[in-house]
């Protein structure tokens, strides 16, 4: 973390990945596919000086930054040239091992299909702002296709899907709870005292959080605090309700006064407990399990409190009264007496088999890409990057030293070709993998040079 923390100092960690493909008759190389993708990139990262402070974009690298570096550094201006040297600049780059990491022949029918485009965010960009203007950019292109993909789009995906899958399950939850209290008490006042003060301490506890936010980090996981509550929460009014619905006193207020009292104790601890053990996730370094520990512990106590206040009043205002007990419930409490060893005996063997064959069988790796839903463009851009280019989420290597110097670079190259021979299916990418991708032989060199020496009119010496 230290690591990281130290490299996003300097240099982006968020990447953002346009992925483009164009149709059968045309190749990522041709002159208006270059353009095209140039164009989106100029709209993005309109200001190459302020590396992303005002366009929140860093970096761009792709085939068509490439060309244009190179036309830049051979005497022409930052943009796609004209076809002849374009065509001069591809024809040296071909074959380049570190280019096949941005254009890739995917059908293998000779002409290249797909390409990527790759940007930098700096540490402090509005990653909403800047894939919302990202979408927008790759909407207006008419010879390439481009979906946003990379970590921060389908990162934006999730929160989104997991959002909008809450918004669905809640009310789900809130109308099955209806339906199995209603059928144990067949009456809706006790639907009523149970549910409203658990839907108060949910609310209560995201505006608290909405309070704080500016000292929390909030992630998408935040969402498991409202269901938690509700099935923590909900049996604290249904204790109060059921001891009142138990006492014979016939006065409503000193039943309701007998019942609190009766069970406030055993709720509390209950509370207190449970806070306190989900408290116990704010020790760790992950910032989102510890917003979620202070959620769940704050929201707890919360529900406790709404719970012995909230439930006795209305109680009182619905001149509660429990109208339907099931008969079989008051045998089911001989059971564990009259089959203890049998019961002992099953836990064991569960027990046995729990520890012996089915604990082993838990693996913390996951392929988080997968726990991403599968139908979402930047999702399925992502898997077929990864699958065509050979790549995914990006690591990084940090090189503290001097890095023009020549054995700097020896050295970054020599660490290059022991990744590649450890990791085969690991692609790495460096200065040293630029440097190579821009090679240009003597002939080439010539004519670019003579090019700029008719452009400015530089007239040589005569023994030249």
């Amino acid at each position: 973390t230290e690591t990281l923390n130290e490299i996003r100092e300097d240099w982006p960690t968020d990447l953002i990945i346009i992925y483009v493909t164009v149709g059968k008759n045309d190749d990522i190389t041709d002159l208006p596919v270059l353009e095209e993708m140039s164009r989106v990139e100029e709209a993005l990262d309109y200001n190459k000086t302020d590396y992303g402070e005002n366009d929140s974009i860093s970096y761009i690298l792709s085939i068509s930054s490439i060309i244009k570096e190179i036309n830049n550094a051979t005497g022409g201006n930052y943009s796609i040239p004209d076809k002849e040297k374009t065509d001069l600049i591809l024809s040296q780059l071909a074959g380049s091992e570190e280019l096949e990491r941005l254009i890739k022949d995917t059908d293998g029918d000779g002409t290249n299909d797909s390409a990527v485009i790759m940007m930098g965010m700096p540490r402090n960009a509005n990653q909403t702002e800047v894939l919302d203007r990202t979408e927008d950019a790759v909407k207006n292109t008419a010879i390439c296709s481009m979906t946003v993909t990379g970590q921060p789009a389908i990162m934006k995906a999730v929160q989104e899907r997991t959002f909008m899958e809450f918004m669905k399950v809640v009310p789900l939850m809130f109308i099955f709870t209806a339906i199995v209290l209603f059928f144990f008490h067949r009456t809706l006042k006790l639907v009523v005292i149970a549910l409203l003060p658990m839907l108060y301490a949910i609310l209560v506890t995201f505006g608290f959080l909405g309070m704080v936010k500016d000292y929390v980090v909030i992630a998408p996981q935040i969402i498991l605090v409202a269901p938690l509550l509700f099935a923590f929460g909900i049996g604290d009014a249904l204790y109060i309700s059921n001891r009142f619905a138990e006492e014979k006193t016939e006065n409503i207020r000193k039943r309701t006064i007998s019942s609190v009292k009766f069970v406030q104790k055993a709720i509390f601890l209950t509370s207190i407990t449970t806070a306190l053990g989900f408290a116990s996730l704010m020790i760790g370094t992950l910032k989102p399990l510890f917003t979620i520990g202070f959620a769940l512990a704050i929201g707890i106590m919360a529900c406790w409190i709404i719970s012995v206040t909230l439930v006795p009043c209305l109680i009182i205002l619905l001149k509660y009264k429990k109208r339907y007990e099931l008969k079989s419930w008051k045998g089911f409490g001989k059971v564990p007496i009259n089959n203890r060893k049998k019961i002992l005996a099953v836990t064991l063997i569960f027990l046995i088999i729990s520890l012996g064959v089915c604990l082993p069988n838990i693996r913390t790796s996951a392929d988080y890409y997968l726990m991403a839903p599968q139908d979402e463009p930047s999702v399925i851009k992502m898997q077929e990057y990864s699958q065509r280019f050979d790549a995914g989420q990006p690591g990084m290597m940090l090189v503290r030293a001097d890095v023009t110097s020549y054995n700097t670079l020896a050295t970054i190259e020599y660490i290059e070709e022991m990744i590649k021979r450890s990791a085969p299916h690991t692609k790495t990418l460096s200065v040293v993998g630029v440097m190579k991708m821009m090679k240009v032989n003597a002939t080439v060199a010539t004519e670019m040079l003579l090019g700029i020496i008719e452009e400015y009119n530089i007239t040589l010496p005569d023994f030249i």
